[in-house]
């Protein structure tokens, strides 16, 4: 049985579309930083593919940019056309099966071409998730799924080498955001178009709302009143193998060891 409802999904994004703009700070800081990664790695790119929910400003690069918005579905592309770079902001946390998916992925790039995204993963969003399950234990007894799962950090650099992607690097940013009250988290995440797409419908009834606020700010709320919200912002970088790629050394091919480089303390 599948775990997100495609219809729900476009019907969030239609929706977010109206909201957006007032609601893109972190969408376009995020992307910036993609972008500001692309810059660093001295490469020209001709053939783009953006899975991206809104398209990155890809300005910089002077090749052709084709953009594909989620949700996605299987095959990635529906033609035999191969990628030089495949990037994607905050939008990999809403695919159903990850390692299917990075497997398309790579299997669209050209030898040596690159996989750069950036998804919410982690332990993002914790205090809402907590505050809610503890708010519809105490009301009904029982606890329904309230925000997405999300990947864990360490499963991440796995996923990319299952689907095949050479040099694999992964990292890790914790953010803090703080809102005045769960209404105004709430408003930023429909407007981005991040509320939750389960095919399982959970009502968001007000007094499950009024309750877990109030447990939100007792148990996470700041001493200024501000409600703190965590974002682990997984990053992750892999290249479609290719015989002109470094490849680490054979175990054990060292002719120095590790102590005489460094040094005795």
């Amino acid at each position: 049985m599948a775990l997100f409802d495609t219809k729900r999904h476009k019907l969030h994004l239609e929706r977010s579309r109206k909201l957006f703009e007032n609601h893109r700070f972190l969408y376009d800081d995020l992307a910036a930083e993609l972008i500001d990664r692309l810059q660093d790695i001295k490469r020209n790119f001709h053939n783009i593919l953006d899975l991206s929910t809104y398209p990155i400003p890809l300005d910089c690069l002077k090749g052709s940019i084709k953009h594909y918005s989620p949700p996605f579905a299987p095959p990635l592309t529906q033609t035999e056309e191969n990628y030089d770079l495949i990037i994607s902001n905050l939008a990999l946390h809403w695919v159903e099966d990850i390692p299917s998916f990075f497997n398309d992925i790579r299997q669209s790039l050209k030898p040596d071409g690159l996989f750069l995204a950036n998804f919410f993963g982690g332990d993002s969003l914790h205090e809402l998730r907590t505050s809610l399950m503890e708010a519809e234990l105490q009301l009904t007894g029982g606890a329904s799924l309230r925000t997405a799962p999300m990947t864990r950090i360490q499963d991440a650099p796995t996923l990319l080498g299952r689907a095949g992607f050479a040099l694999p690097v992964v990292d890790n940013e914790r953010l803090t955001i703080t809102y005045p009250s769960l209404k105004r988290l709430v408003e930023d995440l429909r407007g981005m178009g991040e509320t939750l797409k389960t095919t399982e419908k959970n009502p968001f009834l007000r007094k499950l709302f009024l309750l877990a606020e109030e447990i939100y700010r007792t148990k996470f709320g700041l001493d200024d009143g501000t409600l703190p919200v965590t974002v682990d912002l997984i990053t992750l970088t892999g290249w479609e193998p290719c015989k002109s790629q470094r490849a680490p050394l054979k175990r054990g091919s060292a002719t120095t060891s590790l102590n005489k480089a460094l040094g005795t303390f």
